[in-house]
């Protein structure tokens, strides 16, 4: 998980495991008390505004900080992933009480705000105000190929469940006792599992019924 410390002199980026532990603090240049922050599961980024524009990096690494639109500390804008390579960035103009919805492209060089606006490749709309934006459906499966992460396609025998990255299609389990064999979605009961068993069934057997094995 992520938040913004601003206890300190300056707001710093904190990344976390769920349960709190193992913090790492993200060294942030111009980063304000407003910031807002998405991350996009779809290529594994946090995105995140300063006083001089939008930037987003490895959610894993420290590395690969990328500065997507350039803007001054008059402007204010917020942004939302909808894949792994779009994005949705809202202009806010707080004196006309008009935002715009802009569409950016990741993968492209720094650009400033107002060369933005002035797109024709992105064709702004224009909004009278936005309270708030969110992208439904955001999970980096391709939405052309519907079947492609479900349980359907797979060749699991006994279980299967379908990850939240997007490398995988879907992983195949086994129950208990058992582990997978080659292929990978082959299910073997495991030999340590199965002498525990047989030696609880004979104490279960002989305790419940101590006339059961005369007859053997």
């Amino acid at each position: 998980m992520f938040y913004v410390d601003v206890g300190g002199q300056m707001p710093v980026i904190v990344r976390c495991l769920l349960d709190g532990r193992q913090c790492v603090l993200w060294e942030t240049p111009n980063l304000m008390s407003f910031v807002r922050m998405h991350a996009n599961q779809a290529n594994d980024r946090l995105y995140y505004t300063t006083a001089n524009g939008l930037w987003s990096r490895d959610a894993h690494v420290f590395t690969d900080v990328r500065h997507h639109v350039k803007t001054t500390q008059m402007d204010a804008i917020d942004m939302a992933p909808v894949s792994d390579t779009t994005m949705i960035i809202v202009a806010k103009n707080e004196s006309q009480y008009e935002d715009l919805l802009l569409e950016a492209q990741d993968d492209i060089p720094t650009i400033s705000l107002e060369e933005l606006k002035w797109d024709e490749i992105t064709a702004p709309i224009s909004i009278r105000r936005i309270l708030t934006l969110t992208v439904v459906g955001n999970s980096g499966v391709d939405p052309h190929d519907p079947h492609s992460h479900t349980c359907a396609s797979s060749h699991c025998s006994h279980m299967c469940r379908i990850p939240r990255d997007s490398r995988r299609r879907h992983e195949c389990l086994c129950p208990l006792g058992y582990g997978l064999q080659t292929p990978k979605f082959v299910p073997f009961i495991h030999p340590f599992f199965f002498s525990v068993f047989a030696q609880f069934l004979y104490f279960h057997m002989s305790f419940h019924n101590p006339f059961v094995f005369a007859y053997e």
